[in-house]
């Protein structure tokens, strides 16, 4: 026992064990790219990005073309839905696409490394 410390050092020791066996294990491979995964990242990207896109678009377009008609500019309601669309949809689809590469997919997550060069 440590006369600087109160904690006996069997304490210490088997509580570090203890962490080492809490440590989730995780296997690592480069695994091939089956249909059944990328048809799950798929349609894990594909439906988020139309919901969430939709449901966004639905609501701005909304409150775009009642605030149009208040003014009475409906004939600018076309050239702004289209810009709007174009600036909605990008940011729906980057975070559409980071979080299905987020999700597991039949037992694989992804995980991005970087290469060493040679």
């Amino acid at each position: 026992m440590d006369h600087n410390n109160d904690i006996p050092d069997e304490a210490i020791t088997g509580a570090s064990e203890a962490k080492q066996n809490l440590t989730p294990t995780t296997e690592t491979t480069d695994a091939e790219n089956n249909l059944p995964v990328i048809l799950s990242i798929y349609w894990s990207f594909l439906w988020r990005s139309v919901a969430v896109g939709l449901l966004t678009l639905l609501i701005f377009s909304f409150i775009l073309g009642f605030v149009l008609a208040m003014i009475d500019k409906v004939e600018l309601a076309e050239t702004l839905g289209g810009i709007a669309t174009i600036v909605i949809a990008v940011p729906v689809g980057i975070w559409a696409l980071g979080s299905a590469l987020n999700k597991p997919h039949k037992g694989y997550s992804i995980v991005f490394s970087k290469k060493k060069e040679l």
